[in-house]
């Protein structure tokens, strides 16, 4: 009975001891969709296995490339890469992106955001096209 509680205790701790150790993002942090590492490389385990993603490499992301949603959407293209932000140009808005934002999947590069979430994202911090 005392070791059952004492496995009892452990397993209740191992989730707390996990976020403690940065294992693990602490409830409600963190990001969602591909930048969480499952077994077997895919990221994107929410999706269909045709839009499944892996974080896209630098190299990946470059000028001209079409940008969708997780969803297949057009969102724009790459107007604009440095060694850390690419711009991402849709018919109204530009928004400098972090390249850690991007994903790759069998569409091509991807951001987990709507077309409609990107252009709220960048009415705030992003420029008018047009």
């Amino acid at each position: 009975m005392l070791r059952l509680a004492f496995c009892a205790a452990l397993i209740a701790a191992a989730p707390a001891a996990a976020q403690m150790q940065n294992n693990t993002p602490a409830a409600g942090e963190g990001i969602t969709g591909w930048a969480m590492s499952v077994p077997g490389g895919d990221y994107a385990f929410g999706l269909p296995a045709y839009r499944r993603a892996l974080p896209a490499r630098p190299d990946q992301v470059s000028v001209g490339s079409v940008v969708r949603s997780t969803n297949g959407r057009l969102i724009g293209h790459i107007a604009y890469v440095d060694a850390n932000v690419a711009v991402v140009k849709s018919d109204r808005w530009a928004l400098r992106l972090p390249l850690e934002a991007f994903g790759v999947g069998n569409e091509g590069l991807l951001l987990e955001l709507s077309p409609s979430s990107f252009d709220r994202l960048a009415e705030g911090h992003g420029a008018r096209v047009g």
